[in-house]
């Protein structure tokens, strides 16, 4: 038996451009500051794209809840690549997109479409804040899986 939950990345995008203002007035005024990029082709696209956007990148894997038990439960992950290296993997600024909890092998098509779903909402522009007209735009630039998520699509 498998039961999936899929939450809300908008919604937790909202609390992390609240916590991180900043972030907004960083990509928009063209200010630099110690927000690290990996790759020549990262860095110019992230520099010349027009409309300026954020991007993401997800994360799943595995837990077995003990050895004796066949329960097991995987989170599935985003962070905001443009957040600084030190805040990113901070708990406050760490996206669940979904989560699965399986008895035995996970199936993750489902759950992983509903998901691409919103990210797809994302990259064409969403409105985070009701004080400022600013269309924000995200894209998913890496995805990291382990073997048996590989395996599960």
């Amino acid at each position: 038996m498998q039961i999936d939950y899929k939450l809300s990345i908008r919604d937790q995008l909202i609390k992390i451009f609240q916590k991180n203002p900043h972030l907004i007035r960083y990509k928009y005024s063209g200010i630099n500051d110690d927000t690290i990029y990996d790759g020549e082709i990262n860095q110019d696209t992230v520099q010349n794209e027009s409309p300026k956007f954020f991007t993401l990148t997800l994360n799943t894997d595995g837990v077995q809840l003990c050895n004796k038990s066949k329960m097991s439960i995987r989170p599935i992950i985003l962070v905001l690549n443009e957040l600084p290296i030190g805040e990113r993997f901070c708990f406050d600024n760490i996206i669940i997109a979904g989560l699965s909890e399986s008895n035995g092998k996970t199936a993750l098509g489902f759950l992983f479409n509903q998901i691409k779903n919103e990210l797809k909402t994302l990259e064409e522009g969403v409105y985070l804040f009701q004080d400022i007209y600013i269309k924000v735009y995200f894209n998913l630039t890496a995805s990291v899986f382990d073997k048996p998520a590989i395996c599960s699509f």
